[in-house]
């Protein structure tokens, strides 16, 4: 009979390496040749006439908007920081080796049936739902920083169904039932319920898996450019499952990518859905925690690779103030008082007469002007708050809003201090 030896087993142990080492090799190659592939893709799609001289319009309006004697403030998102990564899904979602076979392999001769691929491999948490999200910290996480995340967790719990707890050593032990998103019942299956959150620090770049493991799962958070609420809150979303908004199938609807702008071959980022991928009834959201701010991948950052067409680009809660509107113009001044701390927010609520509607004029914004509007700004929306509304994160325009209906909320949201005033009254 034939016993192992060290140096046989030290051959065995070295070619399952090799192969595992060769497959990921193949994988990485397969990965790259599909990006330029999708990159190649997104470049076709905007080379038409029609949307260069869409483009060309939006280009002038933009630089004709421009103030150029502002304190100008840079705020880096998951995306700069991140660099020019090749590894991750659409600029910061990490894919298991499996998730990329299958949105890789998914009918090669069909290109826009990838991501539907990847979504069918994109595990929900339980319970459906109501979801309870255990997490924890990677050893060594700093204190200073927890409350960063909890701000995030609690972003999250105030707006949606899903809550969070801490996990406990019972998390790594149970047995538990659980299936896949979409998998048949009678594919459930028993297994360790090692399923949670882990919040780490050691990490390159802002970055999470997309949906549920199996076993603990990372939101990679480097020290200290992703310690912001508004990135963990946004990798938090992948771990829920969602992908980026202006990769919905009805994005060209409502916007327009300028690929000149765009970094050499990061434009498979801004790949669409493909056709008949859900948008589960909801509008597009522009100020969505989970769409492109519109610098994302740009080469000449003073310049967007993201423009709202033009018939939506007026469209790009806390404790409430209820303010009711005269037909004589006053001014409300929006602010958070109290010493400044992280994320804050404050909620306005104005009421006009029934009848009646209100008009609004951001008089002031400051005194800074920033790169995007999802850290920091001033929001003023209709009465369907599925939507964003006008967004505000610079000196603003004379520009008037007028809604229609008698109610109009004033947003004020903030990762630095901020205060603005907006002239408002009934008509």
């Amino acid at each position: 009979m034939f016993q192992p030896t060290m140096k046989s087993t030290l051959i065995f142990l070295s070619l399952i390496i090799g192969s595992a080492l060769a497959a990921g090799i193949d994988l990485f190659k397969k990965i790259e040749k599909i990006e330029k592939e999708m990159s190649r893709e997104v470049e076709e799609e905007y080379a038409d006439k029609e949307h260069e001289d869409e483009l060309d319009l939006l280009k002038k309006q933009f630089a004709a908007a421009l103030t150029r004697n502002e304190t100008f403030i840079n705020i880096p998102t998951e995306i700069d920081l991140n660099g020019n990564h090749t590894g991750l899904f659409e600029g910061d979602i990490q894919l298991t080796p499996e998730q990329w076979r299958v949105a890789l392999d998914s009918d090669p001769d069909n290109p826009m049936k990838r991501r539907q691929g990847l979504a069918e491999m994109t595990w929900m948490w339980p319970p459906s739902g109501a979801p309870v999200i255990p997490y924890s910290f990677a050893n060594g996480f700093p204190d200073q920083y927890k409350q960063v995340v909890k701000d995030a967790i609690a972003f999250w719990e105030e707006r949606t169904c899903i809550k969070f707890r801490a996990s406990t050593s019972a998390d790594k032990s149970a047995y538990v039932e659980h299936s896949p998103f979409r998998i048949k019942p009678c594919q459930k299956h028993a297994m360790r319920n090692e399923f949670s959150i882990v919040f780490n620090q050691n990490a390159d770049g802002c970055n999470s898996v997309i949906g549920r493991r199996t076993t603990p799962q990372n939101v990679n958070l480097q020290m200290p450019g992703c310690m912001t609420t508004t990135i963990v809150a946004h990798e938090l979303s992948h771990a829920f499952g969602t992908l980026h908004v202006q990769s919905r199938v009805d994005r060209d609807e409502y916007v327009i990518i300028d690929t000149s702008n765009i970094r050499p071959g990061m434009e498979q980022n801004f790949r669409m859905e493909p056709n008949g991928y859900s948008t589960y009834g909801l509008p597009y959201e522009f100020g969505s925690m989970q769409h492109y701010f519109p610098h994302s991948f740009a080469v000449d950052e003073s310049r967007p690779t993201i423009y709202a067409k033009p018939k939506y680009q007026k469209f790009q809660p806390a404790n409430a103030q209820v303010i009711n509107v005269a037909a004589t113009a006053q001014i409300v001044k929006v602010e958070l008082p109290g010493e400044f701390r992280g994320f804050q927010e404050a909620l306005v609520v104005l009421q006009a007469p029934a009848g009646k509607k209100i008009e609004a004029v951001v008089k002031s914004f400051g005194p800074f002007r920033f790169t995007m509007c999802r850290s920091v700004g001033l929001e003023i929306i209709a009465t369907d708050t599925r939507t964003s509304g006008l967004r505000v994160c610079a000196r603003p325009t004379a520009d008037v809003i007028v809604y229609d209906g008698n109610t109009m909320l004033i947003w004020l949201y903030r990762d630095y201090p901020v205060v603005t005033e907006v002239s408002v009254r009934a008509i």
